[in-house]
């Protein structure tokens, strides 16, 4: 594991494999925005999590840790995921993850946590864009703004599918059309539309990236 505190409120975890991040993140991540009240803002066992992710999205499997190559988590969100699961309740990929978490960026105010395989930029960048939704407002509202343009209908559909709950469709949708439009299109949605919205996300991207990120 490799972690990258920017020194600007992000947080940034690398992992070698999808296996060693999903195990790290899973429960922190589903946490902060499973659809099911049930786990959302919940304590949960891995194992009920398991069972329930595998009947409803893992046709009888356990897929979550190939479906997903990247997480993201507001650091007020990791803050009370400390709070109720207590260090003992714990997986140590957890443990590791939240303890450095706490030494690095937890005392200094707003935060943001992001995990990706190591090496991922495209990944990276993804998660990097939820950090700047929520740890800048005039990047939120921004990006707020310009996907009034669209309904979106197709992409909320897709993000229905993953998992996604509606609390966080503008920010997903955001990130998909400026880093994983490839991703949409092979679920056969025609992202051409969107064209002109994902390239002014990017130059908004590519303004804070310049103002906030270290060079």
């Amino acid at each position: 594991m490799k972690v990258t505190d920017f020194k600007n409120g992000i947080l940034l975890f690398e992992y070698p494999d999808a296996k060693s991040l999903g195990t790290a993140f899973v429960r922190v991540q589903e946490f902060y925005e499973n659809p099911n009240p049930k786990f959302r803002g919940q304590y949960f066992k891995f194992i009920d999590f398991k069972k329930w992710y595998s009947k409803h999205f893992g046709k009888g499997k356990f897929t979550y840790f190939t479906d997903y190559e990247g997480y993201n988590i507001p650091g007020e969100v990791v803050d009370k995921f400390v709070d109720l699961y207590f260090w003992e309740a714990l997986h140590p990929t957890e443990l590791k993850l939240l303890d450095k978490t706490v030494k690095s960026s937890r005392h200094e105010g707003k935060y943001y946590v992001i995990g990706a395989i190591k090496g991922h930029s495209g990944t990276i960048n993804h998660e990097l864009s939820h950090a700047f939704f929520h740890l800048y407002p005039g990047y939120r509202k921004a990006v707020k703004t310009l996907l009034k343009r669209h309904k979106f209908t197709d992409i909320k559909r897709y993000l229905t599918a993953k998992m996604y709950s509606k609390e966080v469709f503008e920010d997903e949708i955001a990130a998909y059309l400026m880093f994983d439009a490839a991703l949409l299109e092979s679920e056969e949605i025609d992202t051409e539309k969107y064209n002109q919205t994902a390239m002014d996300l990017h130059k908004l991207f590519k303004k804070y990236v310049a103002l906030h990120m270290p060079k």
